[in-house]
């Protein structure tokens, strides 16, 4: 690890285990549960955080915190493996959404026609992949 002059921190790694089983959002949500029972103040919790089935324990299996002398889960963060879970977050939200778009460029398609489809898209600036609006259109023909 390098601290540069700016005091960036620079890390030599290559991430060797991606857990792609894993819904990345709803563990960074556990962080924040970690936080509140922590002390932390201000976390407004809405109906999704019914859904979320993670725990610090598993914050704690994942290394991405530490663990006391006695097994449990503590409070120590493991910053390269937060940063690796917020890319794949990222990472996962646009992949969700770029399959939303699909989705709903194909009920338009289905409802209104592909003219007033892609009118649509282009009214409301939304832009599928070149390769979805090709992919798309070889299916319907």
């Amino acid at each position: 690890m390098i601290v540069s002059s700016q005091l960036s921190l620079i890390i030599d790694t290559i991430l060797k285990i991606i857990a792609d089983e894993y819904d990345d959002t709803k563990l960074a949500r556990v962080f924040d549960y970690v936080r509140e029972d922590y002390g932390a103040k201000g976390l407004v919790r809405s109906k999704f955080d019914d859904f979320v089935e993670y725990n610090h324990e598993t914050l704690a299996e994942l290394r991405l915190v530490g663990r006391e002398k006695d097994g449990t889960p503590n409070k120590f963060i493991n910053m390269t493996g937060m940063q690796r879970l917020h890319n794949g977050a990222i990472w996962q939200q646009y992949i969700e959404m770029q399959k939303m778009k699909e989705l709903m460029y194909d009920t338009m398609v289905e409802l209104i026609g592909k003219e007033k489809a892609d009118a649509k898209l282009k009214d409301h600036d939304i832009k599928l992949l070149d390769g979805q609006q090709k992919e798309i259109e070889e299916l319907k023909n």
